[in-house]
């Protein structure tokens, strides 16, 4: 899986991370990652 995303910097980042799980399961987890992400990308702006 593969996330793609840009800092508060406009830096962009692509974290990965290999999964041996079946499809349904690997788009569960990058769903969850996505999520993850945004909230703490959201919290730092707050900070600025």
């Amino acid at each position: 899986m593969v996330l793609n995303y840009v800092d508060e910097y406009v830096k962009r980042h692509t974290p990965s991370k290999f999964t041996d799980l079946t499809v349904k399961r690997a788009e569960k987890m990058l769903f969850e990652a996505c999520a993850a992400k945004e909230a703490k990308l959201e919290a730092r702006a707050k900070l600025f």
